[in-house]
């Protein structure tokens, strides 16, 4: 009596939680390959900022991409994976131009001029679309199930970065409140001008609120945050040089 065949495994799942397609052993990604997954990425971004992640289709990514639902199943495995890989590639790139300074900071001051410098130049990066604005806006408010990763691998180290230096500036540790909410200021600040800049120019027409003016800009918000910062310091504490 023949033997039946063993039932094949199911193909490991991906990060958006749907199988991914099966790819003979030593086989590599093509030239082909990563066209259409870059096509996807770029595609998708806009529809996903218009629509948001819940109302937007793979049907209608995959038309404007120029490509089939299956090369979604291949390169993602499923929309929330085609999302993911969205935040990954914009947030990356722009990190990638403009890395978060390192280093224990010999001049606090001076580290957070160039903190907030680069905060701004990753928030106006020539490299990402206006529209990565509108989805990263959006998950402030609704987190969907990728704003975790996003938050785990950059905005995370980002804000402990920051920390870091008024902890330096105050003369108390990273975990403190008061800490926090300086370092939390900072950043308010500076989104500020990326995220309601439609309404600014709407305000105060007459005043600059977009990439023009980036230096001033970098140079208002690090003196405005050190007086703040020595406001809230405790008088016995300070700089640690």
């Amino acid at each position: 009596m023949a033997r039946r065949p063993a039932p094949r495994r199911p193909a490991r799942p991906r990060a958006g939680g749907a199988p991914a397609r099966r790819v003979a052993a030593g086989s590599a990604p093509t030239a082909g390959d990563a066209t259409t997954r870059l096509r996807l990425i770029e595609a998708a971004g806009p529809v996903f900022a218009r629509r948001g992640f819940a109302d937007a289709t793979v049907r209608e990514i995959v038309a404007a991409a120029g490509a089939n639902i299956a090369a979604v199943n291949y390169h993602f495995g499923d929309k929330l994976g085609l999302y993911r890989a969205v935040l990954e590639h914009y947030a990356a790139a722009a990190i990638a131009a403009h890395p978060v300074p390192k280093g224990p900071p010999a001049d606090p001051r001076a580290m957070l001029g160039a903190f907030v410098t680069a905060f701004l130049e990753r928030l106006f990066h020539d490299g990402k679309p206006a529209w990565m604005s509108q989805i990263i806006a959006r998950e402030m408010v609704e987190p969907t199930p990728a704003f975790q990763q996003l938050a785990d691998t950059h905005m995370r180290p980002q804000l402990e970065a920051l920390r870091g230096i008024v902890s330096r500036l105050m003369g108390l540790p990273p975990t403190d409140q008061r800490v926090h909410r300086c370092a939390a200021s900072v950043i308010a600040q500076c989104v500020t001008y990326k995220q309601c800049g439609a309404a600014h120019r709407i305000l105060t027409p007459d005043q600059t609120y977009c990439c023009e003016g980036r230096e001033q800009l970098a140079a208002h918000i690090t003196v405005f945050s050190l007086a703040g910062i020595a406001a809230h310091t405790p008088p016995s504490k300070g700089a640690r040089r």
